[in-house]
């Protein structure tokens, strides 16, 4: 864009298109850096997903911004061009470039074509209407496709500064492991560039790097076992039935499913599977009281920085029977070992705790008349991006030392 536009007290108003807008992840996390930053304000001037009942839950949090139903390859430049956005924020459908076998196959895959058009759009745009900002989030794996190659070309032909990430919760001290790839992308007087990547840090971060894990007690919903009394007051039980892992599931997927506690400090990534699937879906709370004194021989062992590799290092704990996973690297053995699937309750996250996981404030919610399902709600929610990530990006491509190129 030309410039940025002032707000009422003075500060930056950027106005924001989001593609692929999901749920209002992005929008949440753009709530989150105008409380932290007052100086820059967004309006939201289109939120773009072909999904109805997505779109249903993120009218019902962002009452005020026009949300739209339809396919991204169906938007033109003008239309584009006519939105007069500063900033595109998107999430583009994530199968094409999954890591699981058999199933990615890049721009083959019609899911991947809303993408491209969206690029050819960009191209087109005269240099005056592009964008100043623009920020991608995909799946581990989007760094190696076409896709990626040809939207880094247009990006830097159009004069853009870009990053590239591959980063995780568990960077910010968040117990879920979700390595995502990332894009940011700013216009720059002096033409376009790409920095070698993807990072696994933020620059400028590299002192705060890779805190302590706070364990997953402090995520759960404190009415539903195991943070209260099996039963309690009876008000969430049907939640807590809805949410229990069946017998036949344990049966068949119990080599497959991830156990955890109150005090773990990490948990799997939540997919659109979780609840139907055990492999590659996300972790399941061991619901029991004993859990905990059985959990003392499992506990993980603290991260600690690594300011050479810039990432999450295991530290060496004195009691060689401790086990992480950390980055993808499996225990010996797991807390599952040691139990009996046909004695022990499990049950999935809720909505809410995995909302709280994924960085989402406490004021989002879906709506409270019955239409969603619960199996909608996770499905929805493992689609997402984790808020607390893309805040931080955000903030980083609005710093001051950007904003003043």
């Amino acid at each position: 864009m030309g410039g940025l536009a002032e707000s009422s007290d003075g500060g930056v108003l950027l106005r924001v298109c989001e593609l692929f807008s999901g749920i209002g992840g992005w929008h949440a996390a753009l709530d989150l850096v105008s409380r932290q930053r007052q100086e820059l304000q967004f309006a939201v001037v289109l939120a773009l997903d072909n999904n109805q009942e997505v779109n249903q839950v993120y009218a019902h949090n962002f009452p005020d911004t026009k949300v739209r139903q339809g396919n991204a390859e169906l938007f033109t430049a003008a239309e584009m061009q006519s939105l007069n956005a500063d900033m595109w924020l998107m999430s583009p459908p994530c199968q094409p470039y999954t890591r699981q076998p058999g199933t990615r196959r890049g721009h083959t895959d019609a899911r991947a074509q809303s993408l491209f058009h969206i690029i050819r759009v960009l191209s087109r745009l005269p240099a005056a209407a592009q964008p100043s900002f623009l920020l991608l989030e995909n799946v581990q794996g989007f760094e190696m496709s076409d896709a990626r190659d040809e939207l880094c070309l247009v990006l830097r032909q159009s004069g853009y500064h870009l990053h590239e990430f591959l980063l995780s919760p568990m960077h910010f001290g968040i117990p879920n492991f979700r390595t995502r790839y990332f894009l940011t992308a700013r216009k720059a007087a002096g033409g376009g560039n790409c920095i070698q990547g993807p990072l696994s840090f933020i620059p400028g971060r590299e002192e705060h790097w890779c805190g302590g894990i706070r364990p997953l007690a402090e995520f759960l919903q404190r009415d539903l076992p195991p943070m209260a009394p099996l039963g309690g007051d009876g008000s969430n039980m049907g939640l807590y039935r809805q949410l229990l892992v069946s017998d036949d599931m344990k049966r068949k997927a119990w080599p497959y499913i991830d156990v955890v506690v109150p005090s773990s400090i990490y948990s799997n990534c939540f997919t659109k599977s979780y609840g139907r699937y055990a492999e590659r879906a996300g972790s399941c709370l061991l619901v029991e009281p004993t859990a905990q004194q059985l959990h003392r021989q499992f506990c993980l062992p603290q991260l600690v920085c690594s300011r050479e590799a810039r990432q999450p290092v295991e530290h060496v704990d004195a009691e060689p029977s401790a086990n992480c996973w950390v980055d993808g690297r499996r225990p010996r053995k797991e807390l599952r070992d040691y139990l009996d699937p046909s004695t022990s309750v499990l049950r999935y996250f809720s909505p809410r705790e995995m909302l709280n996981l994924m960085g989402f404030p406490p004021w989002f919610s879906f709506p409270a008349d019955g239409s969603l399902s619960v199996r909608q709600q996770i499905g929805m929610i493992g689609n997402a991006v984790n808020v607390r990530l893309v805040a931080e990006l955000l903030h980083l491509v609005l710093s001051d030392r950007h904003m003043s190129d």
